[in-house]
């Protein structure tokens, strides 16, 4: 058996994970999710060439403002792009790739989320990824990205994410251990 392989296998599993436990996040901070993401769309796997982006999911919610004739309701929608990495500095160092770039573009209230079950010490296993003018990457944590989800919220997720993340690493440990299967 192929370590390496076992390894790639997990970490997009991760990714996987990662991108529910954000869909999960923003139903509790009261959107309606939505996957739209490649992978979703079996036509856009039949097709060969050039594809427009579509962020990982697409998050709405409405929210209501007062004015002379009552509360008009207005929906907030979100393209969210999530991505895992074991270690955050390596999205973070790296100039913003020009899907991201082009996607802050196409879609007004975009999001990278930064997942990772190693945060800098005092940082969340979620985080929201920004390029700056310059193309430097910068992250804050998800309670501070403006989409009202509160750090209750984040601490009960990132711990759950680092135990499910743990069982599936120390698996990948015993496979190599054991010689594989």
């Amino acid at each position: 058996m192929d370590i390496g392989a076992v390894r790639a296998d997990i970490s997009l599993l991760k990714g996987r994970i990662g991108e529910g436990f954000v869909e999960a996040i923003l139903r509790r901070a009261g959107y309606f999710v939505a996957r739209v993401g490649r992978e979703t769309q079996m036509p856009r796997l039949m097709k060969s060439g050039t594809d427009t982006y579509l962020p990982d999911l697409l998050a709405w919610r409405q929210e209501n403002t007062g004015g002379e004739q009552g509360d008009t309701p207005l929906y907030r929608f979100v393209a969210v792009e999530v991505k895992y990495r074991w270690n955050p500095d390596d999205l973070l160092r790296r100039p913003v790739p020009l899907e991201l770039a082009d996607a802050h573009r196409q879609w007004p209230d975009f999001r990278v989320v930064l997942v990772t079950d190693h945060p800098p010490e005092g940082r969340s296993c979620f985080q929201v990824v920004r390029w700056n003018d310059a193309g430097v990457a910068e992250s804050e944590d998800l309670v501070n990205a403006g989409l009202d989800i509160y750090q209750g919220t984040i601490d009960i997720f990132s711990a759950l994410l680092k135990e499910v993340f743990r069982v599936l690493s120390d698996a990948t440990a015993g496979d190599n251990l054991r010689g594989g299967n």
